[in-house]
């Protein structure tokens, strides 16, 4: 294992030279053409552009919807109508809600608590 020190921004400017200065300006093998010229001429039009906003992970979750008429999510509690009382609900989990189902009709979402606390809705109680 090497001890030497890499400067990440000097490695990436000399990646960049050399894709600059060799590889997009050597003789493709198969196409006997520069890849920047194909890339130009026909791929750089169909690139779409990024989206404004980060793709956010969702997980899945069942949850009983307990007596007290929460479920539990990552070690916090959050309120669904007691009408569902002990069914099996699905959640849908972000970063920064809990989205509740019922047979796939959203019942309500509430913003993320942390582990132990509770965000309790008064008309989801009995």
């Amino acid at each position: 294992m090497s001890r030497e020190w890499i400067d990440v921004h000097q490695d990436q400017q000399a990646l960049r030279r050399w894709l600059a200065e060799v590889a997009d300006r050597r003789s493709h093998g198969t196409t006997a053409r520069p890849p920047i010229e194909l890339f130009e001429e026909q791929e750089r039009a169909a690139l779409l552009a990024l989206p404004k906003s980060r793709f956010e992970i969702v997980i899945w979750k069942h949850a009983r919807l307990h007596t007290d008429s929460h479920v539990q999510i990552d070690g916090a509690f959050y309120s669904a109508p007691w009408r569902f009382l002990h069914q099996e609900l699905w959640v849908r989990c972000t970063r920064t809600s809990v989205a509740v189902f019922h047979e796939d009709v959203h019942v309500w979402t509430h913003a993320r608590v942390p582990r132990g606390g509770r965000s309790t809705v008064n008309e989801h109680l009995p």
